[in-house]
């Protein structure tokens, strides 16, 4: 699964232009609109999606499937980004893995999303074949229900944590760390499998966790862990507030 044809966007993109299947002026008030939606982020059930580096999915889009083109190929894209039916974890041949949307799991068709790293791939109607091959391959995401808790730091139990369950890999020992500059003081410990898949994580001093930048972009699982972490200070507020505990921060 390749998204990255730049050349042959470009060379399609301007045999449909010569032939008189795009108008440009239309084609730019779309894409103008598309590009303003990405740069501000559109949500999802994974966190926020932005649009590409490059700011070229717009004409991607267009060369590739010119039938969304001539739809209103912007609303449903955020709409199934906002309210997807199905998600999968998808790799393509080289082992690159990217997150699929699907608006309707049960048509064949079904339009569908590609994301990667948080930013906007692709979006368009595949072929029955396709969409079968890519659900049957890859790791469905759609059932996943993220828990979160309040319990004791798995090395100093007289610290507060949050663990944070994946519900997506086999339980095992929290047997890994994620590494941190020296400096930070931060610490979380990973559940893994024997794979390396992380299934739970604790999160030590959660409340003062969300004090630091450097981990604004941490996903693990595609989420976002800083707003997972959010999420757990806010539901336990009242009880990080009463727990007598040191900070060295």
């Amino acid at each position: 699964m390749q998204f990255f044809g730049r050349r042959d966007d470009e060379i399609r993109f301007r045999e449909q232009l010569n032939n008189g299947e795009i108008n440009y002026s239309k084609y730019k008030s779309k894409e103008k609109k598309f590009n303003r939606a990405f740069d501000k982020g559109v949500d999802s059930p994974i966190g926020i999606i932005h649009n590409s580096k490059r700011k070229d999915r717009f004409k991607h889009i267009t060369a590739r499937h010119l039938e969304d083109f001539n739809n209103d190929e912007l609303e449903r894209t955020k709409k199934i980004l906002n309210n997807p039916q199905e998600i999968y974890r998808t790799k393509d041949k080289n082992g690159v893995e990217s997150i699929m949307f699907v608006e309707n799991k049960d048509d064949p068709r079904s339009h569908v999303v590609f994301v990667r790293d948080k930013r906007i791939l692709t979006s368009f109607k595949p072929s029955p074949g396709y969409l079968k091959k890519m659900k049957k391959g890859n790791k469905s995401m759609t059932n996943n229900k993220v828990r979160i808790w309040l319990t004791t730091s798995e090395i100093h139990p007289e610290i507060p944590a949050l663990c944070i369950d994946f519900g997506m890999y086999p339980k095992a020992h929290y047997i890994g760390e994620v590494a941190f500059p020296d400096d930070l003081p931060i610490q979380i410990y990973t559940q893994e499998d024997d794979d390396g898949n992380i299934g739970n994580i604790l999160v030590d001093y959660p409340d003062k966790f969300l004090k630091y930048d450097e981990v604004n972009d941490l996903e693990i699982n595609g989420y976002n862990i800083k707003q997972l972490v959010a999420k757990g200070v806010e539901k336990y507020v009242k009880d990080l507030a009463e727990w007598d505990y040191e900070w060295d921060g």
